[in-house]
């Protein structure tokens, strides 16, 4: 069996090849520059050292750092620009990007940020979900902090989670009516069953980003690769979920759940 260490490692390093891989495919049937598709379509950044957590160069915080790199990332791409296929670029980007990754995996730093061989977890009271406020809504977050076992083992457990979520959310922000959540997650059928029916009809997609909301989709419940999903993704350029921003009005979201837990007999 895998460790947790050799698993971030190679979930660290398949991910990183296949970003790569759609970057280079992006440079084909997008005209924008190589250093805003690097930076805003893949999860590079927040794999290496660089990142603190917080602040992102996707939001519009400059790091020195990070352009060199990918001043170095787009001389590997002009230099395997006649490559018949990318994967020696893929293997090359890797390379370069492994050292700044694999400080990452070495230990601590900064509090809880490194902890976890690189998987950045913060404590949150409702299991895997967490939350923030925008405007007038909450927007749900989902982490698996359970690997490599799956939160959609118990279902029972997980919906409690939610709607403690919910009473917090009525103590805290009562003025709040609108919960939300976008994410390729949305259109996993155990996520979705715990919102009500306008939750799905309400969806909207949005674009590929550098978050979960777009490439949690190639993480496996434990913490390793997910290779059907990317194979899919190689085979087709098309995200097999693509990110679905779904919402519904926080006292139909309430119902639902309680609705649930009467039929687990809770």
């Amino acid at each position: 069996m895998k460790s947790r260490l050799e698993i971030r490692r190679n979930y660290d390093r398949e991910c990183v090849k296949l970003k790569i891989w759609y970057v280079h495919h992006l440079l084909q049937t997008e005209p924008r520059p190589f250093a805003e598709l690097i930076t805003t379509r893949a999860d590079i950044y927040r794999r290496t050292h660089l990142w603190d957590g917080k602040r992102h160069p996707a939001q519009g915080y400059p790091d020195p750092e990070w352009n060199v790199l990918v001043d170095r990332l787009q001389e590997l791409f002009h230099r395997h620009r006649a490559d018949a296929t990318t994967a020696a670029l893929e293997e090359a980007a890797y390379a370069l990007l492994m050292p700044a990754m694999e400080e990452r995996l070495a230990g601590e730093r900064k509090g809880n940020l490194w902890e976890g061989a690189g998987q950045v977890i913060p404590p949150t009271p409702y299991g895997s979900f967490s939350r923030d406020y925008a405007e007038d809504r909450v927007h749900i977050h989902f982490t698996n902090v359970l690997q490599p076992n799956s939160p959609f083992w118990d279902m029972p457990a997980l919906t409690r989670l939610l709607l403690k979520l919910l009473d917090d959310l009525e103590q805290d922000r009562p003025d709040i009516r609108i919960v939300q959540c976008g994410s390729w997650i949305n259109n996993f059928p155990p996520f979705r069953s715990l919102f009500p029916p306008e939750w799905i009809e309400n969806a909207r997609v949005s674009k590929p980003s550098y978050t979960y909301g777009t490439w949690g989709q190639f993480m496996a419940h434990t913490g390793d690769f997910h290779y059907r999903n990317a194979a899919r993704f190689r085979a087709t350029g098309a995200l097999p979920y693509p990110s679905l921003v779904c919402s519904a009005d926080r006292d139909s979201v309430r119902a639902h759940v309680e609705h649930l837990l009467a039929e687990y007999g809770e």
